[in-house]
């Protein structure tokens, strides 16, 4: 799927809010999906079930982190929950090695983001 694709399905209630504006915030509910069918994948494989919970937490912490950093008055206090979000992915995840694993590496996808 697509961001585009994605976007389309988005509930207008959900495009209503003023966190929607945020291009962030768009990117990490859609990750967010992404995460929640993978996760569910791996969880099929009991081996996985613990790195399957910690990749839906992790990557729904990203837009709960941004949404609650939007609410908050200062620039200081939103700032930090900004800097929670951006610390909730790992930088040179991509190349561990499980990811590499031919039992569950298809569920990973080359997903084209809205330029």
């Amino acid at each position: 799927m697509t961001y585009e694709e994605w976007e389309k399905g988005v509930p207008e209630e959900i495009k209503r809010d003023s966190l929607w504006k945020m291009k962030a915030y768009r990117l990490a509910l859609f990750l967010g999906d992404l995460a929640g069918r993978d996760a569910a994948r791996l969880a099929e494989n009991r081996h996985m079930v613990s790195l399957a919970d910690q990749l839906y937490r992790a990557v729904g912490s990203i837009s709960a982190n941004l949404a609650e950093g939007y609410s908050r008055g200062s620039g200081r206090d939103r700032a930090r929950f900004y800097e929670y979000a951006a610390e909730d992915w790992t930088p040179g995840l991509e190349d561990d090695p499980l990811l590499h694993d031919p039992t569950w590496s298809s569920l990973l996808t080359d997903v084209p983001l809205p330029t």
